[in-house]
């Protein structure tokens, strides 16, 4: 017994019909299906001339015996006239279902360019770059580092295999060097010289090392006549043939050496499987170690793994010193040397210029501005005689006076039903600066500054606090009714506070309330 599949509906709808430029049109698409089905949704970046800048997963929603799902889409036009969204496809189960086409107008926005009052074009400010020491530190610091890593593991790969090398017994030792000999070029008398100086020096130093006995000094002469008092009080057992064949290569290596000997090559081959010979059959006839012997050697062996560990750290810890010095050398030559030194040791005023701040806008109407922290707000009293001309007064600070970095954010809005000229706002900031700085009389350098087309003072000035030098840079704005007043103190002495003063400056911004 079978059963009937039922027709797909598709329905398309939009929120509106009319839009302005940039506006958005949300557009839905329903789809009711029995649960036999597959649906397939376009996949498209715009709609006939409509861009798509969102769209939403399918919801699906279970109606009676149907599934209802639902897929929306955003769109946007920013061209104005008359448009359509086409119809497009639906794919359910293999079969394509076409949608219905809908009108859109899209209006232009209307610009009353006469009403729109224009400004003149403002000065470049600087503005603070955010710095990018530790990126660079730690690239440089980086790249040095595997630099030196390199380095340091081929040193490690030398001294490991010159180190076992070193280990062997004295016997492997010297065969491994005759046998290396096979190598040695001879062209010139010197390679003869220099060939003949190694094989004796191989026998001398397995004499010293393996049999105790000094000999490294000796002269060829001097050496037979002590291998010759060994072989007599028995020490070593060797044949009066084996001497006299030691005699006669000793005699030539003197010749060469000396005497500018000229020898073949085969000659020079032979001698040297002599002294292999030599050296052998002298191994051979030694007696073997002593207990205390073999204590003595692995004591040897295991104060040369110390010295080798130490050897390694102090190579290591000199490595990374120099990556550090290099480090620290390409950051003085693009940062300079205080600049860099001060970063490093984390100087409070240097992390504070290069640290990320704060934007607020504080009191009404609004003072923007960028500070280190958020400014708390202060209530302060009207000063006295001035309570009929101001409304209202409210500081906002960060840090204290006589500290690092003070910053003041002040607003004073007067009596607007009175005349305030701009003699009046001058004495008053000057007597409440006295006031704020504890001074009877001081200096100020002032200077006009302009922010947002409001007039302003720039003023500047010194004080002492506690025998500390202070600096302070003030800031006033006043545009009837409202005074608006940013001050900045800092330590004299310190070389980055007029820098974040300056921040600070190129931060403000003069609001205009609603």
């Amino acid at each position: 017994m079978g059963f009937a599949q039922k027709k797909p509906i598709v329905k398309i709808e939009t929120d509106t019909t009319q839009i302005k430029i940039g506006e958005q049109i949300n557009l839905t698409v329903s789809v009711k299906v029995d649960s036999t089905r597959s649906v397939n949704f376009p996949e498209a970046k715009q709609f006939g001339s409509f861009e798509i800048i969102e769209e939403s997963p399918i919801d699906t929603f279970r109606e009676k015996d149907l599934f209802n799902l639902i897929k929306k889409y955003g769109l946007t036009k920013f061209d104005s006239g008359s448009y359509v969204i086409p119809s497009f496809p639906i794919i359910i189960s293999n079969q394509s279902y076409q949608t219905d086409s809908i009108s859109i107008k899209v209006l232009d926005v209307p610009v009353d360019t006469l009403k729109q009052k224009m400004y003149d074009i403002k000065d470049i400010i600087s503005v603070h770059p955010k710095s990018n020491f530790w990126k660079y530190f730690w690239w440089t610091f980086g790249i040095l580092l595997v630099l030196g890593s390199i380095a340091f593991y081929f040193w490690m790969k030398y001294k490991a295999k010159k180190e076992a090398e070193e280990e062997l017994p004295p016997y492997e030792k010297a065969i491994s060097e005759l046998q290396k000999l096979d190598n040695f070029s001879l062209n010139e008398q010197t390679d003869y010289k220099h060939y003949y100086s190694k094989v004796t020096d191989v026998l001398k130093i397995y004499y010293e090392s393996e049999v105790h006995v000094d000999v490294m000094e000796c002269t060829s002469d001097e050496l037979l006549e002590k291998i010759e008092l060994l072989i007599d009080s028995e020490q070593i057992k060797l044949e009066k043939s084996t001497l006299n064949k030691l005699r006669e290569t000793l005699k030539t290596s003197d010749l060469v050496k000396f005497a500018k000997y000229s020898n073949t090559l085969e000659d020079a081959r032979s001698d040297r499987d002599n002294i292999l010979q030599f050296i052998s059959l002298t191994h051979e006839t030694l007696p073997e170690p002593t207990e205390e012997e073999l204590m003595a050697g692995e004591q040897r062996r295991i104060l040369q793994a110390k010295r080798r560990k130490k050897r390694r750290l102090i190579v290591a810890a000199s490595i990374v010193g120099l990556i550090l010095l290099g480090t620290g050398g390409v950051m003085i030559a693009k940062y300079g040397f205080r600049p860099t030194m001060d970063t490093l040791f984390r100087k409070t005023s240097k992390l504070m210029l290069d640290g990320d701040w704060v934007y607020s806008e504080y009191g009404y109407p609004p003072v923007g501005i960028q500070t280190p922290e958020v400014l708390t707000q202060v209530k302060v009293p009207i000063p006295a005689g001035n309570e009929k001309a101001i409304v209202s007064m409210t500081n906002y600070a960060y840090g204290n006076l006589g500290k690092d970095l003070y910053v003041v954010v002040n607003h004073v809005n007067f009596n607007p039903q009175l005349e305030i000229t701009n003699d009046q706002v001058s004495e008053l900031s000057a007597g409440e600066l006295k006031q704020r700085f504890g001074l009877e009389d001081f200096q100020l350098k002032s200077e006009d500054v302009t922010i947002d087309e409001i007039n302003g003072t720039h003023k500047t000035g010194n004080f002492f606090k506690d025998s500390v030098a202070y600096q302070f840079d003030v800031y006033t704005f006043f545009a009837k009714p409202s005074l608006r007043q940013i001050v900045v103190v800092y330590k004299k002495e310190d070389r980055y506070y007029p820098e974040i003063s300056k921040r600070i400056f190129n931060s403000i911004k003069l609001l205009k309330g609603e």
